[in-house]
């Protein structure tokens, strides 16, 4: 039953698109398909009743787990759709499904990756083996519908997008040739996945931005730039909602002269654009650089005046000087060099 369904949601995606596709052309052909907008809400509906079922019937979930593990091997395109991953989504919620359809769906989108890679570099590939599914482009389509009414959805989302993120540990190997490692495009889809969440879905926001923060402070023995890259995204495109959660921002300030120097130099870049608009933030930077000055940490002085670095390299400082600051950067300058 649930087959059926995600086969028909899955041709009526399919049929929304055409429409859509051919309403610029001047000839209009009478159909019986309904616009993308209400596609989208009649899907929500669905899925949310589907879910509510599951919940109650636990073997309809796992049927409907079996349904996507079969299809993992072919990248099937109906188990994949966009309505299906939603339905997959919502089914995480469920506890005891949570793990299978987040390592199912992590697996079909780095098999998808991995294929793509092998018919890149061999036209015996290219030419025998069909091209698969686009599972990463079907996610991204799945967030595109979640306006639709789809909070359902939300989460699962959020949690694959720092799933896929965090399944790629950079090294200091690189890949010959161009070609970019099948995990380091999962990591740039679930970038991808987590910035379009922040800008479109304001529930999410809190939760992403805090975990972006303390993936940053709490991985310090390994290579955190991707999430450094993802924060800088967020605040330049969207840095008026940060400020939002100002605490948090100002939270991650308290953990900055604990950071390798590589780390924090990248985590005050990211945050510059907040600094220009919100003087509360930029006070509570100043005086988190103004006590690392006096560390006995050699590594929290370089922080500190890195920090300082940045800030006049960004900010004009107009007129004179009060003499209380002035005696406080002198101060400071000789720290640096002792």
């Amino acid at each position: 039953a649930v087959e059926g369904i995600i086969s028909f949601f899955a041709e009526k995606d399919k049929n929304a698109t055409s429409v859509e596709s051919s309403m610029n052309d001047d000839i209009q052909v009478l159909r019986d398909d309904v616009s993308p907008e209400e596609l989208g809400q009649v899907e929500g509906t669905v899925l949310l009743h589907l879910s509510l079922v599951m919940k109650q019937d636990q073997e309809l979930g796992r049927e409907f787990i079996k349904f996507l593990k079969a299809g993992l091997n072919s990248c099937s395109a109906m188990a994949f759709c966009p309505f299906s991953i939603a339905l997959a989504l919502s089914l995480s919620g469920v506890h005891r499904f949570q793990e299978t359809v987040f390592d199912t769906l992590k697996s079909a989108v780095m098999k998808r990756f991995k294929d793509s890679d092998r018919q890149e570099v061999s036209n015996w590939t290219r030419d025998m083996v069909p091209e698969t599914c686009n599972v990463g482009a079907n996610i991204l389509q799945t967030l595109a519908n979640s306006v639709y009414g789809w909070d359902h959805v939300v989460e699962g989302l959020v949690h694959l997008g720092f799933l896929l993120m965090d399944s790629w540990a950079p090294k200091l190997t690189t890949t010959p040739g161009h070609m970019m490692p099948a995990g380091q495009q999962c990591c740039n889809l679930g970038a991808e996945i987590l910035l379009k969440s922040f800008k479109l879905h304001e529930m999410a926001r809190t939760a992403i931005l805090e975990q972006i923060l303390n993936r940053i402070i709490t991985k310090a023995n390994i290579p955190v730039h991707s999430f450094i890259g993802l924060l800088s995204n967020v605040v330049m495109s969207a840095p008026q909602i940060v400020l939002d959660s100002l605490n948090k921002v100002k939270e991650s300030f308290d953990y900055l002269v604990y950071l390798p120097l590589s780390t924090a130099t990248g985590l005050l870049k990211s945050v510059q654009p907040l600094l220009k608009i919100s003087m509360p933030l930029r006070d509570s930077l100043m005086l988190v650089l103004r006590k690392a000055m006096f560390s006995r940490q050699i590594e929290a002085r370089k922080i500190a005046a890195t920090g300082y670095l940045q800030i006049l390299k960004h900010f004009k400082v107009r007129g004179s000087i009060p003499c209380s600051q002035s005696s406080q950067m002198s101060i400071s300058s000789s720290q640096v060099q002792a």
